[in-house]
């Protein structure tokens, strides 16, 4: 268990630290470049990027992808996997097909992220537990998110 956190960090911090060598068609680095723009866009902080890289990296992999979602019985689309009804309900949009797209997903994802980080006032824990339940508490999912954002401040220290 401890090798397969291990891995997966590596990976990560591996996928960061090469953000500028990839090549421009790959998937992933159009998708960290289009992260790094809305970073600068909505001004997100160290701490939070760090956050938000690891949310990426735990729900898609970096991959714009559409998944279903069983215990909704609906689609969440993209890197961040953003469920079609939190879209329309907090953004007005009406179009599954918009949120298919890279750009538009991941501009959805940042505004989401800014609303919870006000409404649950920067408490990582309530924030990633909302993101990946739809609930206010959720230990699981957090525990795994926040190792990978320790380990990326860590690096981000380093350098």
């Amino acid at each position: 268990m401890k090798f397969k956190l291990f891995l997966t960090i590596f990976i990560v911090l591996l996928f960061i630290n090469a953000k500028n060598c990839q090549a421009p068609n790959s998937e992933f680095g159009k998708t960290l470049e289009i992260i790094y723009k809305n970073f600068d866009k909505y001004g997100i902080n160290n701490k939070d990027r760090n956050f938000l890289l690891a949310l990426a990296k735990d729900e898609g992999n970096f991959k714009n992808k559409k998944t279903l979602e069983k215990r909704y019985n609906d689609y969440s689309y993209g890197t961040f996997q953003v469920l079609y009804y939190t879209a329309r309900d907090e953004f007005g949009i009406k179009n599954r097909k918009w949120l298919e797209n890279a750009e538009n997903n991941i501009d959805v994802a940042m505004r989401f992220f800014k609303i919870l980080k006000k409404q649950y006032k920067n408490n990582y824990y309530e924030i990633c537990s909302h993101w990946k339940t739809g609930k206010k508490y959720h230990k699981k999912y957090y525990v795994r998110i926040l190792k990978l954002k320790n380990m990326l401040e860590r690096k981000n220290k380093d350098d």
